[in-house]
């Protein structure tokens, strides 16, 4: 079943008024989507650092929809922050535990935490 029909093409008296060619939602076929959103911390270690790590991170992330930072920390590990649908945030997560081509992953630990909607975009941050 169409979710929207053309206005002007359409035999629901709901749209009648609408002028043609304009996209109109059908009355009560409209679905909101209420997943979870979730934030997790991840520190990922093993060959993590000069593989382009940070960088495949970040595009995976936005792929996904999914907010936040990476970096790379002194301990040669990789710390990154996700925030977003939960399902998004675990596929990144899952992308993690194998990294780019060149990477060597022993281990990624998350922690969860609150979501708290604080970013607008994925980056890497130094």
């Amino acid at each position: 079943m169409e979710a929207w029909k053309l206005a002007g093409r359409s035999d629901d008296s709901s749209l009648a008024f609408q002028p043609p060619g304009i996209i109109a939602f059908k009355p009560n076929t409209c679905e909101v989507n209420m997943e979870k959103q979730a934030r997790a911390q991840a520190v990922i270690s093993g060959r993590v650092q000069g593989v382009f790590f940070r960088v495949e991170t970040q595009r995976t992330a936005e792929r996904f929809g999914v907010s936040g930072w990476v970096r790379n920390r002194r301990d040669g590990s990789v710390e990154a922050v996700f925030e977003g649908a939960q399902q998004a945030v675990d596929a990144v997560l899952a992308w993690c535990k194998e990294g780019p081509n060149l990477a060597v992953v022993k281990n990624v630990a998350v922690k969860w935490q609150d979501y708290a909607g604080e970013f607008k975009r994925f980056d890497i941050t130094y």
